[in-house]
């Protein structure tokens, strides 16, 4: 699973900042590649849902002992490495130790998470990758009004506060980047 990791924050320095900087769509595409996977029915909700948000790579032995085995060996790109990628549920990553569903189930590390950060003004419109150490790998600044939901980037973020991927996320408090795209909902009150 080492290998596969390594390979996937290669393919994160590769796409740098203007492969986190597209419409969301092509966006999520470009996290999944960075993350060995297809983007396809099986990973249709990765990275879309605020819970599974929580990239982990697994050994071939742990592939085929997790009950979504066919699915991990389908959705995985063969030229990262041994073992496959998938995405899990972020819930109770903030115990100490994790709790979600990587460290718990999968016993695995976080090759990254993503969390969408609140911004100075609270609007959830970027994003960083934080590795399992929560140390700063990218960050994003999807263009467009085809995000996730708000409800589901506050919640994702929800899910990190009181913990090491926290600060990652809040430590720039960037200001917000004027887009003619963001919804009424994403501008408050104004």
């Amino acid at each position: 699973a080492e290998e596969r990791r390594k390979a996937v924050f290669d393919r994160i320095k590769e796409l740098g900042v203007r492969g986190f900087a597209e419409p969301w769509p092509e966006t999520r595409r470009n996290i999944l590649w960075a993350g060995g996977l297809r983007d396809s029915d099986a990973t249709r909700r990765f990275f879309e849902d605020g819970r599974l948000c929580d990239l982990v790579c697994v050994t071939d032995a742990a592939a085929d002992t997790s009950p979504a085995k066919a699915a991990i060996r389908a959705a995985s790109l063969p030229e990262l490495g041994p073992g496959g990628s998938w995405a899990t549920d972020g819930t109770d990553c903030a115990a100490d130790p994790p709790a979600d569903a990587a460290h718990a189930s999968l016993r695995s590390r976080l090759a990254f998470k993503l969390v969408w950060t609140p911004g100075a003004t609270d609007s959830y419109r970027r994003f960083v990758l934080v590795d399992d150490e929560g140390v700063l790998l990218a960050s994003g600044a999807p263009t467009g009004n085809d995000l996730p939901p708000r409800a589901e980037r506050t919640r994702n973020f929800g899910l990190v506060v009181g913990s090491k991927y926290e600060r990652a996320a809040t430590v720039f408090r960037w200001p917000d980047v004027f887009d003619p795209t963001y919804t009424k909902d994403e501008r408050g009150n104004e």
